[in-house]
């Protein structure tokens, strides 16, 4: 993973570049192909169908041009290993990698569900290769592929603004988009005295994952406005921010609002401490401006969020009382689990065989993906997630990465409340880009 030469042939191809920047900007398009769904309890069972999206044919497309450039290189586009580089942060998050695709796919042998632990392993390998491919990737390429984030959450918060206001989620099989209202069973909503809110979707399945995204998408941003120097940048830069930040309010959630808040505080405090004060103005112009619009929006929805903080409403208190029994399933599972785990992508097959009389619908995983590595991988699956970060953190440092750092504190507190950044497609490619991210950004990084 260290900086490695991009002189003639060591590059990527033009369309991988290309295609890598592609893929970050159409990360929240959710169009895809259920080849077999399976059916759990009379429900449809989301962890356990089968199904390609449309945006992991364009990764298939990437990873295979890339492959292909490698080979006729001899591999020589690949960073060389040795073995003092295990001692570096580089061979940290290496070890990490094999140690939790080595987890990941022997699980296979163990694993009761053999086809759903396949999709699943494999899945895990695609993000991690795209993960390299970004790492390798040209300088240019990974900050057109922020600014491609940045744009892309501009427009989530645009659809989540206009979902808000509507009351409504069109359904689009172009898009992936089911459709939602606020007297839908199983819609996420606010629910008051005097009704139920729709909380904003976005084009993702559930509005914690487009928070999820609006969060890094704000960070993005702010790094876009900081190291571009043009007026249309910066106008453009701020108002995707903007846009973000609204719709980050309008998804009420609070794990995604909490990772926002903790990633802007991490990004200034290593700021200030290093006293670059001039990008300390400017993300703070940056930051005071989108979230004073947000506050804004805020109060426009106060009541939905008093209900939403104090978690006195009906849904809150069930929403509180199933995210603690999904706790208490995940501990229970892994000590019946230790040392090896149930299989990558068993979660919901544990469950549903620990309990069977649930609705099918109601089978998650628990909402955290440090416990859940642990479930489903065992211990070698917690100690590889957690050398992975551990290692992307003393690079960046090493780096003097500050946003890198905000990337790294807002994805820890995402996985730190969900599961969607282990357990879903989409938010795998999320978890591992938004690493990649971290890794690629120097405070020095500046262009005009």
């Amino acid at each position: 993973m260290e900086k490695y030469k991009k002189n003639g042939n060591r590059s990527w191809p033009p369309a991988t570049e290309w295609l890598l920047v592609a893929i970050v900007f159409l990360l929240p398009w959710q169009a895809r192909w259920i080849w077999y769904p399976r059916m759990l309890n009379g429900a449809f069972w989301e962890y356990g169908s089968f199904s390609l999206y449309a945006i992991e044919a364009l990764v298939w497309v990437c990873l295979i041009l890339a492959a292909i450039r490698a080979m006729r290189n001899g591999f020589s586009t690949l960073p060389r290993l040795s073995w003092k580089k295990f001692l570096q942060p580089s061979g940290v998050i290496f070890i990490g990698v094999i140690m939790l695709l080595a987890a990941a796919w022997s699980s296979l042998l163990w694993a009761t569900d053999r086809m759903v632990a396949l999709q699943a392993a494999f899945r895990l390998t695609e993000s991690i290769a795209l993960f390299y491919v970004f790492v390798l990737a040209k300088k240019t390429t990974q900050q057109y592929a922020g600014i491609a984030w940045a744009i892309a959450a501009g427009l989530q918060g645009v659809i989540a603004i206009a979902q808000y206001f509507t009351q409504g989620v069109f359904g689009s099989t172009w898009f992936g988009m089911a459709p939602q209202w606020p007297g839908m069973l199983g819609a996420s909503v606010v629910e008051l005295a005097d009704g139920r809110w729709l909380r904003a979707y976005g084009t993702f399945p559930h509005p914690n994952i487009l928070a999820g995204f609006l969060a890094l998408g704000i960070l993005l941003a702010a790094q876009w406005y900081v190291r571009r120097y043009h007026h249309f940048d910066r106008v453009l830069a701020l108002t995707c921010g903007i846009c973000a930040s609204l719709g980050l309010t309008f998804s009420f959630s609070r794990s995604g609002g909490l990772a926002a808040v903790f990633g802007v505080l991490v990004w200034l405090l290593n700021v200030f401490y290093r006293r670059h004060w001039q990008d300390a103005m400017r993300i703070s112009r940056f930051i005071g401006l989108a979230f004073v619009v947000a506050g804004v929006a805020f109060f426009v929805a106060l009541p939905a969020y008093q209900v939403r903080v104090s978690g006195e409403g009906r849904l809150e208190k069930k929403s509180y009382v199933e995210r603690q029994a999904f706790f208490r399933e995940g501990m229970s599972g892994v000590l019946e689990a230790l040392p090896i785990g149930v299989g990558i992508g068993h979660a919901t097959v544990k469950s549903s065989r620990t309990v069977p009389t649930r609705p099918g619908w109601d089978y998650q995983p628990v909402h955290n993906i440090f416990l859940l590595s642990l479930l489903e991988l065992g211990v070698a699956g917690m100690i590889s997630v957690v050398l992975i970060f551990l290692g992307l953190v003393w690079r960046v440092v090493l780096g003097h990465s500050f946003v890198g750092l905000g990337v790294i504190g807002a994805l820890f507190i995402l996985g730190w409340f969900d599961h969607y950044l282990w357990s879903l497609f989409p938010g795998s490619l999320m978890l591992w880009l938004g690493l990649a991210f971290s890794t690629s950004m120097a405070v020095n990084a500046r262009t005009n």
